[in-house]
């Protein structure tokens, strides 16, 4: 409890002497044991103060995709993260964090965070996807998702420049962790039986990649470390930011389940005899094949 208290109040004089550096228009540089304390005292407020929420966060399917046939957004707003007070961290900063400065004349710092746990951790969140395929094939939904993992093992390295107030060039992000109940989701395609077969293709995808996860981290890790730095970067910095991906470290993984899911998926939905019809954008030009056959069909056509 000595190193607790030693590095909040570290953490404290740096904030405060940060705001008046901002008032007073003083020069005021971080060295990198003030940043060790102030990202230690931030898990531990993370503990302390549970639950995290998030409002929003924008994705551009283009943009992510690089695909100019596929046209449209995914909106998530209200991210819910609950069960942070198990967060499992030791009195000794020095066992979670490490800061080194790559150039003493600038802001720059590389942030190590190693032995980080999580016992259990619970995520909500509302969602709004109108999507389109060749301005044709609508792909949309408007509800709520929940998912719950537990044992979180977390360790990453990144470059952050306070300067500029970015995070960039992370390192292996590392996040082992088990499956813990099913995927909760609602909206999809606004129909219910369609809603179910994505559930349970959901829930499949999550527990197959749960166990590639433990098998291949590497590979996991070019799939998690964007998206967790994404999430950092928008969180802290940058609200508007935009997500880009680029798969090609996928390569010569196992990860070749993805294909077999799509097409398990198409094989379900094939079998609802309702109609699928949208009410948004993107249904307009879905008018003349609002049957789910002419939709899997061409799905079929676009995915060969």
């Amino acid at each position: 409890m000595f190193f607790e208290y030693i590095y909040k109040l570290l953490a404290k004089l740096y904030f405060y002497l940060s705001n008046l550096s901002q008032l007073f228009v003083i020069p005021f540089k971080m060295i990198p044991l003030q940043l060790e304390a102030y990202i230690w005292f931030f898990i531990i407020n993370l503990r302390n103060e549970p639950p995290l929420v998030i409002q929003n966060m924008h994705f551009d399917v283009p943009t992510i995709l690089k695909d100019p046939t596929i046209e449209g957004i995914i909106d998530i707003n209200n991210i819910l993260i609950t069960g942070l007070e198990t967060i499992d961290i030791s009195d000794d900063m020095t066992n979670h964090v490490k800061v080194t400065q790559e150039d003493p004349n600038l802001q720059i710092f590389k942030v190590c965070i190693t032995n980080l746990g999580i016992r259990e951790m619970h995520i909500n969140l509302q969602y709004f996807a109108d999507i389109g395929v060749n301005n044709t094939v609508p792909i949309y939904g408007q509800g709520d998702v929940g998912l719950s993992v537990r044992d979180l093992k977390i360790e990453f390295c990144t470059m952050t420049n306070m300067d500029e107030g970015t995070i960039y060039d992370m390192d292996l992000f590392n996040m082992k962790y088990r499956h813990d109940g099913p995927i909760i989701l609602t909206g999809f395609y606004k129909h219910p039986e369609a809603n179910d077969v994505i559930s349970r293709m959901l829930n499949l995808g999550h527990i197959l990649l749960t166990m590639w996860n433990s098998y291949e981290p590497l590979k996991a890790s070019c799939i998690l470390t964007p998206v967790f730095e994404f999430i950092l970067n928008a969180w802290i910095y940058n609200p508007n930011l935009v997500f880009t991906y680029n798969s090609t470290c996928l390569e010569g993984s196992t990860f070749n389940f993805l294909k077999e899911l799509i097409e398990g998926l198409i094989q379900e939905i094939s079998s609802l005899k309702p109609h699928l019809v949208s009410t948004t954008n993107y249904s307009e030009d879905f008018s003349n094949h609002t049957d789910v056959f002419d939709f899997l069909n061409y799905i079929s056509t676009y995915k060969k």
